[in-house]
């Protein structure tokens, strides 16, 4: 039975000779640089041979983050995602029968037994199974009852899915309040690698909605990272496509794939309610020296008063902040001014014990103010080169990402962009 295609099922791209012809030359060359990758390398060496795995095709949806919990690092979300493979034997390895309305797992004699690596727990009543049978090549659905009559000599498979899950993700703090992180979601067969190589759809164009639907306000959302052995960032990624030998007991290695959204925190709430006040405490420290040096116990009293100020402030602010192990860029900064009030108490008491006036006391004064000024311009700018880093970042995921989904729509023909299985080719 015919179906027309959907939007993210778009028939591929016609391709002519010419095309087909650079295509190959580029795939060759671009399979050169990744085979410097050691897991690309294997992955490539493991397609090449004579009887190679076979290649799942992973397509996804990712409908809604709907929580990210910065304590346990964890996340919620929602998706739909799909596995296709071929079946070249569908006489020995589907079992279909009159009696039978729609297909489930049990037609079938082989899966890929796909499975989520860093899931943490599901919910179970979101979670929808359906199975299609896809002919070869027109893709088009047919039924148990088709297929006998027909008795194709090949047919592509397709698995649905629709999870809510959480995951687990080992969040990076370092870079608070200006931290991106990438919500990875790894997929995993549970096939050795010589039977069972993942890669994304080259048919269906994936599609994502979260930055629409998601309504948590503390997180800007970005188009997701696709890490797998023909995705051009591979290179640039240190995620994992395969597993280590050492986790299995027969040393076996499995295919990994990567489906990773990009999300950054805005940092003007905590620049007003945190860094700001800060900055104001320390720069109150220099009204001090309004008090002369020979009045110590006046001056004790403002800076005390000043250094328990801002201890309280972090005291009560520091709910607003993630807990990790490692210091915050935040958390250095806030360390800094405490450290500086530290030193503008060391200058009051070095002044009164030299028994400086006010007029030989000056040039302290303003190397402790050139000091402040070049610590917050220091901070200013390594916090201006990083988020110049992390926008060119987020830029260049969401280019690829729509690039991926114009080649899939047939709305671009980028031979660069893409890279075809040698299988393929063959």
């Amino acid at each position: 039975m015919k179906r027309p295609h959907s939007a993210a099922e778009q028939p591929p791209v016609a391709d002519s000779r010419a095309v087909r012809r650079r295509r190959s030359v580029l795939v060759e060359q671009e399979y050169s640089s990744l085979a410097h990758n050691e897991d690309a390398g294997r992955i490539l060496h493991l397609l090449r041979t004579e009887k190679g795995p076979r290649e799942v095709f992973l397509w996804f949806f990712l409908d809604r983050v709907n929580e990210v919990d910065t304590v346990k690092q964890e996340f919620e979300i929602e998706l739909v995602f799909s596995a296709r493979w071929l079946e070249p034997c569908p006489a020995e390895n589907v079992r279909a029968s009159l009696e039978d309305t729609k297909w489930t797992l049990q037609n079938f004699a082989w899966d890929p037994r796909i499975k989520f690596v860093n899931i943490v727990s599901q919910t179970v009543d979101q979670a929808e199974d359906s199975i299609e049978v896809l002919t070869n090549p027109d893709f088009e659905t047919v039924s148990p009852c088709e297929y006998l009559a027909s008795k194709p000599s090949s047919v592509w498979i397709r698995s649905i899915r629709r999870v809510k899950a959480s995951f687990a993700e080992k969040m990076d703090f370092r870079n608070f309040p200006f931290d991106m992180q990438k919500l990875t979601i790894t997929l995993a067969s549970q096939l050795p690698s010589s039977e069972v190589i993942l890669r994304f759809c080259d048919r269906d164009k994936c599609a994502d909605r979260m930055a629409e639907t998601t309504h948590l306000q503390e997180f800007k959302f970005f188009s997701p990272r696709l890490i797998a052995y023909e995705q051009p960032g591979i290179l640039a990624d240190s995620a994992p496509l395969l597993s280590k030998p050492g986790w299995s007991r027969a040393g076996r290695q499995f295919s990994w794939l990567h489906i990773a959204p990009v999300i950054v925190r805005y940092a003007a709430p905590y620049m007003r309610s945190i860094a700001l006040p800060q900055l104001l405490l320390v720069s109150m420290s220099f009204v001090v020296f309004l008090v002369p040096p020979s009045d110590i116990s006046n001056r004790l009293d403002i800076d005390v008063n000043l250094i328990l100020a801002t201890i309280t402030f972090r005291m009560v602010v520091s709910d607003q902040v993630p807990k990790n192990a490692n210091l915050t860029w935040l958390g250095a900064y806030c360390l800094l001014s405490l450290l500086f009030l530290g030193l503008v108490v060391m200058e009051n008491a070095v002044a009164n014990i030299l028994e400086l006036t006010a007029r030989e006391e000056r040039p302290f004064i303003a190397c402790l103010g050139l000091c402040w000024m070049l610590l917050n311009t220091c901070c200013a700018c390594h916090a201006w080169r990083y988020l110049q880093w992390r926008d060119r970042y987020c830029l260049m995921t969401t280019q690829l990402f729509d690039k991926h989904q114009k080649m899939h729509s047939g709305e671009i023909v980028d031979d660069e962009f893409y890279i075809e299985s040698p299988t393929l080719h063959s």
